[in-house]
Order: C-alpha cells, then sequence, then structure tokens
C-alpha cells in the first residue's frame, strides 16, 4: 500500500501542479486580455481626442475661410465703389477735353491773329524806329 500511496501522492501532486499551471496562464492571459481592453480603452480615448483635435482644427480653417471670403466681399465692393468713382471721373474728363477740342480752333484762329497783330506791330515799329532793330535782335539772342 505504500507504493499505492505514493503513486496516488504522486498522482495529486502532478495533478495540483498542472492545476496551478492552468491557474497560472489563465490568469497570465486574462491580465493580458485586460491589458488589451486597458490598452484598446487607450487607442479609443486616443482617437477621440485627434478626432476632437482635427474638428477644432477643421472648424477653425472654416472660420479662417468665412473671414478671408468676408474681407474679400468687402474688398470688391470697395472697389467697385473706386471703380463708379473713376469711371465719373473720366467721364467729366472726357467731356472738358471735348470742350477744348471744341475750342481748340478757335485758339488756334486767335493766336494766328495775335502773332500777325504782333508781327505788324513790331513792322511799323522798325518802320519809325530803325535803331530799335538792333536792341529788339539783341533781346531775343
Amino acid at each position: 500500500m505504500p507504493d499505492e500511496q505514493n503513486v496516488e501522492n504522486k498522482r495529486r501532486n502532478e495533478n495540483t501542479h498542472m492545476i496551478e499551471s492552468e491557474i497560472i496562464d489563465f490568469e497570465s492571459s486574462s491580465s493580458q486580455h485586460k491589458r488589451s481592453k486597458s490598452e484598446e480603452n487607450d487607442n479609443s480615448q486616443e482617437r477621440e481626442a485627434r478626432r476632437r483635435k482635427n474638428t477644432e482644427a477643421a472648424r477653425r480653417s472654416r472660420q479662417r475661410k468665412q473671414q478671408l471670403l468676408q474681407q474679400l466681399e468687402l474688398l470688391v465692393e470697395k472697389q467697385e465703389l473706386k471703380k463708379i468713382e473713376l469711371d465719373e471721373q473720366i467721364r467729366l474728363l472726357e467731356k472738358e477735353k471735348q470742350e477744348w477740342e471744341n475750342r481748340k480752333p478757335l485758339l488756334h484762329a486767335t493766336v494766328e491773329e495775335l502773332e500777325r497783330r504782333l508781327n505788324g506791330e513790331h513792322n511799323l515799329i522798325l518802320k519809325h524806329k530803325p535803331h530799335l532793330k538792333v536792341e529788339l535782335e539783341n533781346l531775343f539772342v
């Protein structure tokens, strides 16, 4: 019987050892599984943080785009008003130019008449006072 008891004890020890090993394996596997869930949770939190950060960046980008669009619209409006003012200036200047163009023949005729009269007076002076000819020539040299 002692041999049977030894064999039985040995078998119990082996079974106990095997059960203990399985328990250790299970606990290890369970803690790894728990770590995996923890890691998944961390990854999920990181993804959520990145998503929130990305959403906020996209919101700021849309705001900047909207502000730029408003600034450009305001600039277009100012430029359109400036164009209207410049068009009016052009219209007035073209009208004034046309008035001068209309007066040009009369002005040329007036200048020609004044030059003719000046030459006549000049010749008359030289005819009556020939000594002034030299003095007048010196004035225009």
